[in-house]
């Protein structure tokens, strides 16, 4: 990547929000392809989703097809220390529009689907960042509900707890975050109402959906999620393995990630992630944001370490529209020192005023524990004040 270590550092840790929301799926207990074209979960969502995101409004006239979806963000990022490296302000987050056209239609439901999302937003990256997933989509008849999904093209990657906020340690850690995306084919299957399986293969992470630099590579994750009918709980366990033949060893990840509640039409709510990555220090996108201007004696000494990171999260609803939310990050680079992480404290709210409106705020706090980093200016320890504004169709 040859922009400037500033323009990706901003990219990387002003945007965030968590709008792809596991705990629906808690509740609902169907498949995340119900609510969303993307059989791994998250990115354009279905009339099903849109229905079911208005939160008791009056569905919204653009809610009524599959074929398209909007998405509108507007961030305004203020940091808490008046620091000169620091950026802040507000900008065009996210002005994406995606289709969904179907190319062949089956009974039971089956056919072919072509998707694709096209961002225009300021803080989208590049031109080839600007198409988020495209990809065609196969699924097969079923006259049961349970779904068996074929993908092929550019998408993210099936690892872990997914949601809107690519900030999350323990993606960043991996490198598997809603926009990394990358090039390859997968298969999403329904084994029953509570059993679901993704794998996805790919030429390489990290490359974006462009060739990767080695004469053989390719990649492979697999996420399993059980989330069983009348029990206020879902599991999951992911894995990932990088193979590239010229230069090994060869990065691979796992995850273990819950969402749990008191009861199914609970509004409180509790998400967690943990992972554990090894050889991603070294190539992982993150370097950017917690190693800049740190010591390279450290990031030499952890290259090659097993790293581990945790992702909490307690929703409490006041209403369907109104919930508070906390959030904790964690990662540290060496499992064997984990007084020697990175901590983020996140706390705020999420308001939705429409079907289709809903504006989330949040002050942070972040602090290094390992004594290098402590007085080190980099956005991985940044305190700050965000609010995003969203609008969907």
């Amino acid at each position: 990547m040859q922009f400037s270590h500033g323009v990706f550092i901003y990219w990387i840790f002003t945007v965030a929000a968590a709008f792809a929301l596991p705990e629906y799926a808690l509740r609902t207990k169907v498949s995340c392809s119900a609510c969303h074209s993307n059989p791994f979960g998250g990115g354009p969502r279905t009339v099903f989703g849109k229905v079911y995101g208005s939160h008791g409004y009056d569905r919204a006239e653009t809610s009524g097809s599959d074929t398209y979806y909007g998405d509108f963000r507007v961030i305004a990022h203020y940091p808490l220390a008046h620091i000169q490296e620091r950026k802040n302000g507000v900008a065009l987050m996210v002005a994406s529009a995606s289709a969904q056209v179907p190319i062949l239609k089956r009974e039971n439901g089956g056919g072919l689907t072509i998707v694709s999302t096209l961002d225009v937003g300021s803080l989208s990256g590049g031109a080839i960042s600007r198409f988020r997933e495209t990809y065609v989509k196969y699924t097969l008849p079923s006259s049961t509900g349970l779904l068996t999904q074929f993908t092929l093209g550019r998408t993210y990657v099936p690892f872990g707890l997914m949601t809107d906020e690519h900030r999350t340690y323990t993606h960043m850690q991996t490198p598997t975050s809603i926009r990394d995306f990358e090039m390859g084919a997968g298969i999403s299957q329904d084994f029953s109402t509570a059993l679901h399986y993704d794998v996805f293969f790919s030429t390489g992470f990290q490359s974006a959906g462009k060739f990767s630099p080695n004469d053989v590579s390719y990649a492979a994750t697999t996420n399993l999620r059980w989330n069983p009918p009348g029990v206020p709980a879902l599991l999951g366990f992911s894995t990932s393995y990088h193979h590239q033949v010229r230069n090994p060893p060869f990065p691979y990840a796992l995850a273990f990630y819950s969402v749990v509640s008191p009861q199914l039409d609970s509004l409180v709510s509790w998400g967690n992630e943990f992972t554990f990555a090894r050889y991603w220090n070294q190539k992982s996108g993150m370097i950017a944001g917690f190693f800049l201007s740190s010591s390279p004696e450290f990031q030499n000494q952890v290259n090659e370490s097993q790293s581990m990171g945790i992702s909490e999260w307690f929703r409490v609803g006041l209403s369907e529209v109104v919930s508070l939310i906390y959030k904790f990050d964690y990662v540290a680079f060496d499992v064997r020192y984990p007084n020697d992480g990175f901590i983020r404290h996140g706390v705020g709210f999420r308001f939705f005023i429409n079907s289709n409106v809903a504006v989330e705020s949040r002050i942070e706090k972040a602090f290094a524990m390992h004594p290098v980093f402590k007085d080190a200016i980099i956005p991985a320890t940044e305190d700050a004040f965000w609010s995003i504004l969203r609008v969907w169709l």
